[in-house]
C-alpha cells in the first residue's frame, strides 16, 4: 500500500531525504540572495537616486517675473516627472537683491560679470552635470547682445541644448554672430514654432540636424467655466474679453481700449479685463506713465464700467481662473511683427479662446486653419468689427473655441515635458522612461544595456 508521500510524488519513501534535503537548501540559499538584494537596495536607495542624470538649467527664474523665468521654472518641472535631477542657475542683475528659495536654484549667475558665466560651469562640473539647458533671449544674458553666455556653452563639458526665445528674420550682425558662435558647443536648437525652423536654416544657416520644434508648454486646463467661478470674480452676466501679461508701452493695449465702444454699442455687457502689473523693468525706470494713460483713456471714453484693469503678477491659478471666464482673448501687440513665441498667446489657446490678435508672426501660425482671427497692426475698428462678429455669431465662437482647445491639447506641459525628455535621453544615450520606479530598478540592478518598454 502506498504512502501519502509516494502517492504526490511517486517516490519511495526510502528517497525523500534525498530529495527534500537539496530542495531544502536550495530554498534557504534563494531566501538568503532575496534578503541580501532588500538589504542592499535599502541601503543604496539614496545612492541610486544621485545615479540619475543631473540636468543643469540656465534662465532666468523665479520670483524674477517675466515669461522665461517662468517657462524655465515649467521646463524643469514638467522634466523632473521623468526621474532627472535638476538644478537651476538663475540670471540675475546684482542690483535687483532677489531671493531664491527654491532649493533648486544651486547658483545665480551675475548677468553683467563674465567671471559669473565660467563660475557657474566649475560648479556644473563638481556637481556632475550631465547637460546642460540654456534658456536663450539676447537682452537677459550680460555683454554685447548677450555675449557672455557663450563663454558658458563654450566651458561646458556635456551635451547643450538651446531654447530660442527670439529667432529674428532681419537679425543685426552681432544677432547672427551670437548663434553663431554658439553652434558649434550646441547640440541642438529648439525652437517653439515651426517659423523658427525655417529661419534657422536660411536666415542663421544651422543645419537640419541641430534643429528641432518643441511647442510652448501650457497648464492643462478644462474647456468650459462654471457660473460659481464667474460669480466669485464678479463677471457674471458679462461677456468677457482679456489680454494678461507684464504691461508695457509696446502691448497695444491702447487700440485694444479704443475699440471697446463699438463693441460696447454691439453688446452692453461686453467687459475688457486688462490683467497684470507694470513690467518690474519699466516701472523702475519710467515708472506708471503708460498705465495711467490707459486709465485716462478709458474715463475720456466713459469706459468704467466696461474696462476693469488687475493690477498685479497673477499666479498660476489666478491666470488660469481669468482664462476660463474669458470669453475673447486679444493680443493687439504691435512693436514686433517677428515676435516668434508669445506665452500668453499660448496660454489661450490652450484654454480654448476665441483669440484675436495683430498678426506677429507666432499669432500667424499658432492662429492658422481657423484656430483665431488675426487684424492689422494698430486698427482698432477692424478688432471691434471682429469681436462684435464673435459676440453675436454663436455658431462661429463654437467652432473657433473647439478647434482652439484641440489643437491645444499638444501643447500641454505633460507632453512638452515628454518631447524634453526624449531629447535629452537621446543625447545621453539612454531608453527614455516615465517613471522613477523604473529608473531606480536600472539604477539599483546596474543595467548596462536600455529597457525595453511596452
Amino acid at each position: 500500500m502506498q504512502t501519502t508521500w509516494e502517492r504526490m510524488f511517486r517516490l519511495p519513501v526510502k528517497d525523500y531525504r534525498a530529495f527534500t534535503l537539496p530542495l531544502l537548501r536550495w530554498a534557504l540559499a534563494a531566501g538568503a540572495a532575496i534578503r541580501r538584494y532588500v538589504i542592499l537596495a535599502t541601503q543604496n536607495q539614496t545612492q541610486a537616486r544621485d545615479l540619475r542624470h543631473s540636468i543643469a538649467y540656465v534662465g532666468t527664474y523665479p520670483p524674477k517675473e517675466c515669461g522665461i523665468a517662468t517657462f524655465t521654472m515649467d521646463v524643469v518641472n514638467s522634466t523632473d516627472l521623468s526621474g532627472w535631477q535638476s538644478i537651476v542657475f538663475a540670471v540675475d542683475d546684482v542690483e535687483t537683491g532677489t531671493q531664491y528659495d527654491d532649493p533648486k536654484v544651486t547658483y545665480v549667475i551675475e548677468k553683467d560679470n563674465p567671471q559669473s558665466y565660467l563660475d557657474a560651469v566649475a560648479i556644473m562640473r563638481e556637481s556632475g552635470v550631465s547637460l546642460l539647458s540654456i534658456q536663450h533671449e539676447y537682452g537677459i544674458y550680460g555683454g554685447d547682445e548677450g555675449s557672455y553666455i557663450v563663454s558658458l556653452a563654450e566651458a561646458a563639458e556635456c551635451p547643450v541644448v538651446i531654447t530660442l526665445h527670439t529667432i529674428l528674420p532681419e537679425p543685426s550682425e552681432r544677432q547672427l554672430d551670437i548663434i553663431k558662435q554658439l553652434e558649434p558647443f550646441c547640440n541642438y536648437f529648439i525652437t517653439m514654432a515651426h517659423k523658427g525652423e525655417q529661419l534657422l536654416r536660411d536666415v542663421y544657416n544651422i543645419s537640419d540636424e541641430k534643429i528641432v520644434y518643441i511647442p510652448h508648454g501650457t497648464p492643462n486646463m478644462s474647456f468650459a467655466c462654471d457660473a460659481a467661478l464667474r460669480r466669485e470674480y464678479g463677471v457674471e452676466g458679462r461677456r468677457v474679453l482679456s489680454t494678461f501679461g507684464l504691461i508695457s508701452p509696446n502691448k497695444g493695449i491702447e487700440d485694444a481700449i479704443a475699440a471697446m465702444p463699438t463693441i460696447v454699442a454691439q453688446d452692453p455687457t461686453a467687459l475688457y479685463l486688462i490683467l497684470g502689473q507694470t513690467h518690474p523693468v519699466i516701472k523702475r525706470r519710467e515708472g506708471e506713465w503708460y498705465r495711467n494713460q490707459l486709465v485716462e483713456q478709458v474715463k475720456e471714453l466713459g469706459l468704467e464700467d466696461n474696462v476693469r484693469f488687475v493690477d498685479k503678477y497673477l499666479d498660476l491659478q489666478q491666470l488660469i481662473d481669468y482664462l476660463l471666464l474669458t470669453d475673447i482673448y486679444i493680443t493687439p501687440y504691435y512693436a514686433n511683427p517677428y515676435q516668434i513665441t508669445s506665452g500668453t498667446l499660448s496660454y489661450a489657446l490652450a484654454a480654448g479662446k476665441v483669440i484675436i490678435s495683430t498678426p506677429y508672426l507666432h499669432a500667424i501660425e499658432i492662429l492658422a486653419e481657423e484656430r483665431g482671427f488675426l487684424y492689422p497692426f494698430r486698427d482698432s475698428a477692424r478688432l471691434a468689427e471682429l469681436a462684435g462678429n464673435l459676440l453675436t455669431d454663436g455658431d462661429l465662437f463654437e467652432k473657433t473655441r473647439e478647434k482652439a482647445y484641440a489643437h491645444g491639447r499638444e501643447m500641454t506641459w505633460q507632453s512638452v515635458g515628454m518631447q524634453y525628455t526624449r531629447i535629452f535621453a537621446g543625447l545621453l544615450n539612454q531608453e527614455w522612461m516615465n517613471t522613477r520606479v523604473m529608473q531606480d530598478a536600472r539604477d539599483l540592478m546596474d543595467l548596462n544595456q536600455p529597457m525595453a518598454m511596452t
